[in-house]
């Protein structure tokens, strides 16, 4: 996890060692942290964040998330042109979107897909993002 650290806090460019450190965090007990560091990679445009912002709303809900932002997160990782490349692997299955979709209700999902076409990505810089 120190390695990861290191290339997690280059900042742009290194959105795979962001999002892959902050799943090790939540994965040790240090969820607010590492879900700090997915959401900087998938605000970057990082499908694989995105696909992980979608799997904790499966599971926890608006709790995690409100419905509206699950909505522009899924409507991200479904028009993600990086995810859409050729040899790209699928973190969420169809039948896994079809039950995201299912769960948000619609004028939530609208609002979401707006929030998403007026969203663009932000990067962070090298050692912007500070942890202990």
């Amino acid at each position: 996890m120190p390695e990861l650290r290191k290339l997690a806090r280059l900042g742009r460019g290194y959105e795979s060692a962001q999002h892959v450190y902050g799943r090790c965090l939540i994965e040790t007990g240090q969820r607010d942290e590492g879900l700090r560091w997915v959401s900087q990679a998938a605000d970057a445009g990082l499908a694989d964040a995105q696909a992980t912002h979608l799997q904790f709303y499966l599971d926890d809900g608006p709790s995690y998330m409100p419905h509206e932002t699950a909505a522009m997160w899924l409507y991200l990782y479904q028009s993600n042109p990086l995810r859409l490349s050729i040899g790209a692997q699928n973190r969420l299955d169809e039948a896994t979107i079809a039950t995201l979709r299912q769960r948000i209700p619609r004028t939530d999902y609208l609002a979401g897909i707006g929030r998403a076409r007026n969203w663009t990505p932000t990067f962070a810089n090298q050692g912007t993002h500070s942890t202990p």
